[in-house]
């Protein structure tokens, strides 16, 4: 049994980070002949039908819950949602995920700013090394360079991301985990609607498929992450997120014919030791300090 334990959230990462390659892929599909902007929205239509029988129970708590701060991680969220988005219908699968990992460099740096963390030359250091493995990626001197555009929504949905992480450590541990998805949800349904007056396409029989599968795969995914962190740390967790890449890369191949460039794996590990190297000196320094580590 405790052999069992000991792998229950390395198994619950690995089951986000799949479904996060499916939600990529309808979101892939979905962008060739649907606006971005409507995606953004049919997606969190489907994940709040979907979560409403799972979150149900805890409303109760919904009194309690501090409504400004989950309005600004709301707005942060669809924003950079509708920019991770257009990262995804620009870029292949595999690069637009590398980029993404650049959410906690920028999280450090968002936690200085926003929360007055000091950080050390260590992590300074980390996070230059990581924008190494950025440009890394890009090849600029490749003929084929990647777009520009793709490249810079993500980026920017990345520092959006970090955004939100910091606001959610305001919330971490003072409500059930399902609860705040579930409010965070709702709240990013409402702020994509105006993103309708752009223009609504009535989506059709294989859309409504995909728009509900990804409805579905992501809140599996959001669940996975739940679990995880009733059994792992986040310096556990975190590191495992990298196995989003291999993942996307898969769907890229099979779905899409997409090939990862050698450059998109050496960057990627780049980014990735210095995501390791920032997460585990966090760690460290919070052991040091006598900071509790909270499990969500």
């Amino acid at each position: 049994m405790k052999h069992w334990t000991a792998w229950q959230g390395p198994l619950w990462i690995l089951l986000f980070c799949f479904m996060m390659g499916i939600v990529a892929s309808c979101v892939r599909w979905l962008s060739a002949d649907m606006p971005v902007t409507q995606v953004v929205f049919w997606r969190n239509f489907a994940a709040i039908i979907a979560m409403l029988p799972w979150a149900a129970p805890t409303w109760n708590y919904v009194k309690t819950i501090r409504i400004t701060i989950h309005v600004y991680r709301s707005l942060c969220g669809v924003v950079a949602m509708l920019l991770w988005f257009y990262t995804i219908a620009l870029l292949p699968l595999a690069d637009a995920v590398v980029i993404s990992f650049t959410t906690p460099m920028f999280a450090t740096l968002a936690a200085v700013f926003f929360l007055g963390e000091v950080v050390r030359w260590h992590r300074w250091a980390a996070i230059g090394f990581g924008f190494v493995g950025v440009v890394i990626m890009i090849n600029p001197q490749n003929p084929h360079l990647l777009p520009w555009l793709g490249i810079l929504s993500g980026l920017a949905s990345a520092v959006l991301g970090a955004i939100s992480i910091t606001l959610i450590k305001h919330l971490s541990g003072q409500h059930p985990p399902v609860l705040m998805l579930s409010v965070i949800a709702a709240f990013m349904l409402i702020f994509s609607m105006p993103l309708l007056l752009l223009g609504l396409q009535a989506p059709s029989l294989s859309q409504i498929g995909l728009i509900a599968l990804m409805g579905v795969t992501a809140q599996i995914g959001q669940y996975g992450v739940i679990r995880a962190f009733e059994t792992m740390e986040s310096s556990e967790a975190s590191p495992l997120d990298f196995f989003r890449l291999p993942f996307a890369a898969a769907f890229g191949y099979i779905f899409f014919h997409e090939v990862v460039s050698p450059t998109t794996w050496v960057g990627a590990g780049v980014i990735f030791l210095s995501n390791l190297y920032i997460i585990r000196r966090e760690h460290k320094l919070k052991r040091t300090q006598g900071v509790p580590v909270v499990k969500m």
